[in-house]
């Protein structure tokens, strides 16, 4: 089946799926987490594809059997709003995975983004007496005028040997019509009264680095009421570009130290440290250490736990690309037993990326599937007899694309290098 193809660039979401060995990390991550003082910063490093964004899934599901240390984990992409003002969106973001209310999610985002006018009625202890009076006032209008149509009403029909007071309170219970139409016409005259005792104000959007410390403190406090920890991953910092980077970063360091959190960090080091260097926030050199770096001094001043995950080895990374075309249908399944071999070429030995491993499997079934539709290309009009040879030649223009298009225009380049490193002259490929 065609659909059986493609191998998907997708975060793994269990430990049953964990190839790459990240599950005694994310053990010892867990613990500093869950018994580690707060608040704290953690960085965990790794190069592009590397499977941070698998860790900090792995991670959030070990935190959720440790039911009872109470910990939240929130997850926040910091390259989806690089274009828009982080701050802004990250409390934006946490908002709505900390408040179950989603009414009270969505009021608490409105204040993040534009003023909000109010009006009150609230009484001071100066607004208390006269307002007292006012109502006593109207109250004691309406009373006594409805006691006076009652009474004129008794007299008007009241006979000889007629009680006059029962009858006065027969009807005034007939007037109750009259009270409710006189307490409507008054209505007016009161809420001018008492004008003077409400209260306009507006709230305004945080706008500075101070507004949105206090915001996220006051949320955070919010949801340490119900939880012990909560623990905030941050993720895809290290697809930005560099001012963006230090930006985030700068961003970040707002809410640092909030009381019960922890901020997890996960990012390629040497794109985070270039980042710094080619737009300092601010000035960190040691002019006595000569292997102290700016860049690296402010994630020591920001990150006080750094992690970094495992290397993948050429002899793990080949296994790893194997199991994942191994029981699959489509292009694999027709390759057979000479899938292996396909993947072997497929994944050269200087690649260290799960992701540019599924890149390369993916690459070579395109053209698979390219060579399908122009049989003329092919010698006998199957692809499967060229397979290593179709692998070979997608894992040039996949990694050494500077290189294949050398080749592509001069073809004779391939057997002159090979003759120069062999030492005799062999057919072209």
């Amino acid at each position: 089946m065609i659909q059986d193809d493609w191998i998907p660039d997708e975060a793994i979401a269990s430990f049953e799926d964990d190839r790459l060995g990240h599950r005694p990390l994310v053990k010892t991550v867990s613990d500093l987490v869950e018994h580690g003082p707060v608040p704290s910063n953690i960085a965990v490093f790794g190069p592009w594809g590397s499977g941070k964004t698998s860790f900090g899934r792995l991670l959030e599901q070990e935190l959720a059997t440790r039911t009872q240390a109470r910990i939240k984990f929130v997850r926040f992409d910091a390259w989806k709003y690089q274009e828009t003002p982080l701050r802004r969106h990250f409390l934006s973001q946490v908002l709505g995975q900390l408040l179950d209310d989603p009414a009270e999610a969505e009021s608490s985002k409105q204040r993040l983004y534009q003023k909000v006018h109010k009006t009150t009625y609230r009484l001071t202890k100066e607004d208390l007496w006269p307002a007292l009076k006012v109502g006593t006032g109207v109250l004691g209008v309406i009373l006594l005028l409805a006691i006076a149509i009652a009474m004129l009403g008794a007299w008007m029909v009241m006979t000889e040997g007629t009680p006059f007071w029962p009858l006065v309170a027969s009807r005034l219970s007939e007037s109750l019509p009259a009270i409710l139409l006189s307490t409507a016409v008054l209505a007016p005259l009161v809420t001018i009264l008492i004008g003077p005792l409400t209260r306009d104000f507006e709230e305004s959007e945080p706008s500075s680095a101070e507004q949105f410390d206090a915001a996220f403190k006051k949320l955070a406090e919010a949801g340490l009421k119900r939880w012990g920890r909560i623990v905030f991953f941050i993720d895809e910092l290290d697809r930005a570009p560099a001012d963006a980077v230090v930006s985030a970063l700068e961003t970040i360091k707002t809410f640092l130290g909030a009381a019960g959190c922890v901020f997890i960090v996960a990012a390629d080091q040497i794109v985070l440290e270039s980042a710094l260097q080619q737009k300092p926030p601010v000035a960190l050199t040691d002019r006595d250490n000569p292997y102290f770096t700016a860049g690296s001094g402010y994630l020591d001043k920001v990150f006080g736990y750094q992690f970094s995950l495992p290397p993948i080895a050429q002899a793990r990374l080949t296994p790893f690309a194997k199991a994942l075309v191994a029981g699959r249908g489509g292009v694999w399944a027709a390759l057979g037993g000479e899938a292996d071999l396909v993947v072997s070429v497929l994944v050269p030995f200087h690649v260290r990326s799960p992701r540019r491993a599924k890149v390369l499997l993916n690459n070579f079934v395109l053209a698979f599937r390219n060579l399908q539709q122009l049989p003329d290309l092919i010698p006998d009009g199957d692809p499967k007899s060229g397979a290593a040879e179709l692998a070979k030649l997608v894992c040039l223009r996949t990694e050494f694309p500077v290189f294949y298009r050398a080749v592509e225009a001069f073809p004779e380049l391939v057997p002159a290098l090979t003759a120069a490193l062999t030492g005799r002259v062999v057919a072209p490929i």
